[in-house]
């Protein structure tokens, strides 16, 4: 399953509190040991290393002789998260469970932007007649343009146990001339939920990618290709002009979204890159000093063999906000999607 990003903050927050060592005897506490293992760990079991500019034998030769009996672990933790970061994975973090309670993930000042340049609040009460939430699924909202016959919803997250109902609220935009479909801001959740709320737009079965997990310590080791295809359900799909918007913080489960939705030929995706998140998320180590760490157990490639991890997947028409565009009330990115359907 891939991770939200506040449900892993609040199972990370409870694992600070709840972790109990286990039964087995545990390595040696000190810094050159939590180094080795950190290190091997992701040697042997981070997927995607291949479409990374990073030798990761080189960090070792580059951070190993940082590290000494003496190491902090504050320095040690710096050492740590900078080697990671390099990653630019929003499936690979670090949390102190027993010291500082510190919380690190990969990559994310590089998403940082897309945060500032997305407000629920500016669409609320500047482009919509109303707005809607759902009850049962509260990262949903949608309603209607102001002065036009265009639909609007916004999906916050992709996890929930009702994703059928999007079937039914798409359905609802009925008599409308087009949709626009908004993940800028989704932090991910559940890949099924994902192709099942899809499905309310397919126009057919398209194959979209495959996975493949890691199964091995070997850098080689992976189970056979498995190929993800769109859904085409039963009940109701609008077929009617959409246009998908994402941005740099559309992640993980919203990045499968993303991928069945760019498969539907009345389908036109814009805003900027996703996250470059798609794979799911390892079992959570842990270190012999109380940190634990997770990462990217996966790699993901579209029919031709074109990954997207780190780099994220780009839409057919690249427009972006600017922090002073919100500040003014103003969403251009939603602005075009208008035009484009009128």
């Amino acid at each position: 399953m891939k991770l939200n990003f506040i449900y892993l903050i609040s199972l990370l927050t409870f694992l600070l509190f709840s972790c109990e060592k286990g039964f087995f005897e545990e390595p040696v506490n000190d810094p050159e040991t939590n180094f080795e293992i950190f290190w091997k760990e992701f040697d042997e079991y981070y997927a995607p290393f291949e479409f990374k500019d990073l030798n990761w034998q080189d960090e070792y030769s580059q951070n190993r002789p940082l590290v000494t009996p003496i190491t902090t672990n504050e320095e040690l933790w710096n050492i740590c998260t900078q080697m990671i970061d390099k990653l630019d994975d929003s499936h690979t973090f670090m949390i102190d469970y027993y010291h500082d309670k510190k919380f690190f993930l990969s990559g994310s000042r590089t998403r940082e932007h897309a945060i500032a340049e997305f407000s629920r609040k500016v669409v609320r009460e500047n482009y919509m007649n109303f707005l809607y939430e759902v009850a049962r699924d509260t990262a949903i909202t949608y309603g209607l343009i102001q002065g036009k016959n265009i639909g609007y919803i916004h999906f916050g997250d992709m996890q929930g146990d009702y994703p059928r109902d999007i079937q039914k609220i798409v359905e609802k935009f009925d008599n409308t001339e087009g949709l626009i479909v908004d993940i800028r801001n989704n932090g991910g959740g559940d890949p099924d939920y994902a192709f099942t709320s899809a499905g309310a737009f397919s126009d057919g079965e398209h194959f979209i990618f495959t996975v493949q997990s890691k199964n091995g310590s070997a850098h080689d080791d992976f189970d056979e290709p498995t190929k993800k295809i769109t859904q085409k359900p039963d009940g109701y799909r609008y077929l009617k002009p959409v246009v998908l918007i994402t941005d740099r913080q559309t992640i993980s489960a919203g990045e499968d979204f993303c991928l069945n939705m760019k498969a539907f030929s009345h389908v036109y995706h814009i805003g900027d890159k996703t996250s470059g998140g798609t794979s799911n998320l390892s079992a959570i180590r842990t270190l012999p000093n109380g940190w634990a760490f997770g990462f990217s157990y996966q790699k993901t490639l579209s029919p031709s063999g074109v990954s997207f991890e780190g780099v994220g997947i780009p839409p057919d028409f690249f427009i972006k906000n600017t922090n002073v565009d919100i500040q003014q009330g103003i969403d251009k990115v939603l602005e075009y999607a208008i035009a484009y359907l009128e």
